[in-house]
C-alpha cells in the first residue's frame, strides 16, 4: 500500500482534514481565550449588591453617629444608584432614606461618617429599596423587595426590549465573523465550547445590572437545561413561557410581571392583567366556524411564498404525516375555529436522525399594550454519547406568518417572516419576529389571530416542518 494511504498516516486525505480542523481549533483556543474569560466571569458574577452602616470613629458626645456605605459585586460601564433606609437596629423605618450613586468603573459609595443618628445605646442598620442604572440610554428602577424592574414609559420599555434584540444578533454575528463558518456545524460546536461562547449573554449582562434580579428567561433557561439533562423528561420549557420573546422575558420577572410608570403589568396565560384587573382582549364575537388544520395556513405559507423546501424529510402536523426519519411529539391541535385572540403560542418537536437531534419549534402572539408582536422560533439540540441532549448549531432558516388582526378582529396584515431571507445560518437558535409598538394605550395595541391562521416553520437542507397555532 502506497504511503500515505493509510488511515492516520500524514499523506491521509482524512488526516490532512483533521489536522487542518485540529490547526483551526488550536489556533481559536488561542484567539478567543480572552472572550472566554470574559463571557466566563460576566456570566457568573451574580451577587448581591450590599449595603452597611458603618459607625463614626471614634464616637463622641451623647449620641452615635453613622453613615451608610453601599459596595457593588463588581465595576458596571455606567452609573447605579442605590436608594434605601438607615435605622435603629432591630426598628426599622422608612423616615431615613439615602440615595447614593456609584460612579462608573467604582464599586462603592458612602455617605458622610455622621448622615444618621441615634442614642448612645443604639446601634445602627440599613437596607436597600431600589438599584437604578441605565441601559441604551434609558433609566430603568430595579425594586429590591418585589424583584421587579420599572420603566417610566412605553417608549422606554421599547427601546430596552430593541435595543436587546439588537444586542443579542450583534453579539453572535461579531463571533462567527471571527470564525470559517464554512466549517461544518459539529467544528463550530466544538469551537464554540473552546471559546465559551455564550450566545445568550447579552441577556445575561442586561440583568447583572440589576444584582439579584430574577428574569423569566432565566427561569426558563434553568428549566430547559433540566429537561435536556433528563432525556426530554418533566417539565418542558416552553409550556411556561407565554412569550417566546427573549428580550420580553429578560424584562419580566419571574412572576412575569414588571411596571410601566406605576403600573404593575403581569403576563398571564389567562391574558394580560394592568394592576391586577385581567384586560378584555377577546374583541368582538364572530360565528364560530369549524376548519381543517391544513386549509388556511399550511397551504399559504409554504406554497404560496416561495419558502425553500428541499430534502426528503418532511412533517407537517396538519396532515400528520410521519416518516422513519422524523417522529412528531407534542399536542396535535386540531381544533375549531372561534373568536380572534391575542396571547397565545404553541410548540412542537421534530427529531430526526433515528431520533438523535431535533428541531423545536415556537410559534406565539402577544400584546402587552404598548407593543404587538409575532413570534416564529426554531431551536436546534442534539443527543450528546451521554445521553443527554444539548442545543447545537445546524444550517436551518426561522419562518412566522400568518393573519394578524386588531383588537375588534378587523383583517391588519398577512405577514410572512423568514429569518435569515435567504440560504441558512448555522446556529442553535433562529427566530423570525414581527412587531408593532405603541406610545398610547388603545384597541390598536393589541394584535390577535384566528386558531389556524398563524404558524412557524423551520427550513433546512435536512428538510423542513410547520406548526400551526390552534387554540
Amino acid at each position: 500500500m502506497p504511503a500515505g494511504s493509510r488511515p492516520g498516516e500524514p499523506g491521509n486525505a482524512e488526516n490532512r482534514v483533521l489536522k487542518r480542523v485540529g490547526d483551526k481549533l488550536d489556533f481559536m483556543k488561542k484567539l478567543f481565550v480572552l472572550l472566554f474569560i470574559s463571557t466566563f466571569f460576566l456570566g457568573t458574577l451574580t451577587s448581591q449588591v450590599t449595603v452597611e452602616a458603618f459607625p463614626m470613629e471614634p464616637q463622641s458626645g451623647q449620641y452615635n453617629y453613622f453613615g451608610v456605605r453601599v459596595t457593588l459585586p463588581q465595576t458596571y460601564g455606567t452609573d447605579v444608584v442605590v436608594t434605601g433606609y438607615i435605622y435603629d437596629d432591630g426598628s426599622p423605618d422608612t423616615n431615613h432614606p439615602f440615595s447614593l450613586t456609584v460612579t462608573s468603573g467604582n464599586l462603592t459609595a458612602e455617605t458622610a461618617d455622621n448622615f444618621y443618628q441615634t442614642s448612645p445605646a443604639e446601634n445602627a442598620a440599613a437596607e436597600i429599596s431600589t438599584i437604578g442604572t441605565t441601559y441604551a440610554g434609558v433609566s430603568i428602577i430595579f425594586e429590591v423587595n418585589a424583584n421587579i424592574l420599572k420603566f417610566a414609559s412605553f417608549s422606554d420599555i421599547n427601546v430596552v426590549l430593541n435595543q436587546l434584540d439588537d444586542d443579542y444578533e450583534d453579539n453572535y454575528d461579531n463571533y462567527d465573523s471571527q470564525l470559517d463558518t464554512s466549517l461544518s456545524v459539529e467544528v463550530l460546536d466544538s469551537l464554540d465550547e473552546v471559546n465559551g461562547f455564550d450566545s445568550r449573554i447579552t441577556f445575561r449582562n442586561f440583568e447583572n445590572l440589576f444584582p439579584g434580579y430574577n428574569s423569566k428567561r432565566a427561569e426558563i433557561e434553568g428549566i430547559e437545561s433540566t429537561w435536556l439533562y433528563n432525556n426530554l423528561s418533566g417539565t418542558h420549557p416552553g409550556d411556561i413561557d407565554l412569550t417566546y420573546d427573549d428580550a420580553q422575558n429578560t424584562v419580566s420577572n419571574t412572576e412575569y410581571s414588571f411596571k410601566i410608570g406605576n403600573d404593575l403589568y403581569q403576563i398571564t396565560s389567562a391574558g394580560i392583567y394592568i394592576n391586577g384587573v385581567l384586560q378584555d382582549d377577546e374583541g368582538w364575537p364572530v360565528a364560530k366556524t369549524s376548519i381543517k388544520g391544513d386549509g388556511i395556513f399550511t397551504n399559504k405559507f409554504l406554497h404560496d411564498h416561495d419558502f425553500h423546501i428541499s430534502g426528503p424529510l418532511v412533517i407537517e402536523n396538519d396532515d400528520d404525516i410521519i416518516n422513519d426519519n422524523f417522529q412528531e411529539y407534542g399536542s396535535d391541535g386540531l381544533q375549531s375555529m372561534t373568536v380572534c385572540k391575542s396571547n397565545k403560542k404553541d410548540h412542537h418537536g421534530f427529531k430526526y436522525e433515528n431520533e438523535t437531534k431535533m428541531f423545536e419549534v415556537e410559534v406565539a402572539i402577544h400584546s402587552v399594550f404598548y407593543r404587538g408582536g409575532i413570534h416564529g422560533k426554531v431551536i436546534h439540540f442534539k443527543k450528546k454519547a451521554n445521553g443527554n441532549w444539548k442545543r447545537s448549531r445546524a444550517q436551518m432558516a426561522a419562518g412566522c406568518g400568518g393573519k394578524v388582526y386588531s383588537g375588534n378582529c378587523t383583517f391588519l396584515d398577512q405577514p410572512i417572516l423568514r429569518k435569515p431571507t435567504n440560504g441558512f445560518k448555522k446556529r442553535e437558535e433562529q427566530k423570525a419576529k414581527l412587531h408593532s409598538e405603541f406610545q398610547i394605550p388603545g384597541n390598536n395595541t393589541i394584535w390577535k389571530t384566528y386558531s389556524g391562521e398563524l404558524g412557524a416553520s423551520f427550513d433546512s437542507p435536512v428538510g423542513y416542518g410547520v406548526w400551526t397555532l390552534y387554540f
